[in-house]
């Protein structure tokens, strides 16, 4: 019997294939943030994307965790598509602190985590999306953490 409940949850992965997965890799000049997970992806069903594409829209939901050295006042976030070799802008607050984060600015030294919730128009099934979030420093206009994930847009 345990044997059968296994085989019936392993099923659904004999048939992803790797193309079914998101795939990462970092900004160039720019460091990683310390840890990344897409919520349509989940590390117990090894990183396979499902449930992204709703209609046209993709619908991706990024963690990011992060650290800073310094108190920030302003989180500047970032989300770009590359799509058929041209660069889009995804749509999001330009300050994290007055949009969807749920610390209160200032953020004080330390680490720290945040969703960006990522809407992207006019998206076939199948489509494969070149997606790049990044977070910076208002102080500097510099990007301290960015990454840049592949994955099909998938129902």
């Amino acid at each position: 019997m345990i044997l059968y409940i296994f085989v019936i949850t392993l099923l659904p992965l004999a048939f992803a294939s790797e193309d079914d997965k998101y795939f990462l890799r970092s900004c160039e000049g720019v460091k990683m943030p310390s840890g990344f997970s897409i919520n349509q992806c989940p590390k117990d069903k090894d990183y396979i994307c499902s449930g992204i594409l709703k209609g046209t829209t993709a619908v991706i939901d990024v963690n990011l965790k992060f650290k800073i050295d310094k108190e920030l006042t302003k989180l500047p976030i970032s989300a770009d598509l590359i799509r058929n070799g041209k660069s889009e802008v995804i749509p999001l607050p330009h300050n994290a602190c007055k949009g969807f984060y749920k610390e209160k600015c200032p953020l004080k030294a330390g680490t720290h985590e945040i969703t960006l919730p990522l809407l992207i128009k006019d998206v076939k099934k199948g489509e494969r999306l070149h997606v790049g979030v990044g977070i910076g420093d208002y102080g500097t206009n510099q990007l301290f953490a960015c990454a840049y994930f592949e994955l099909n847009a998938k129902e």
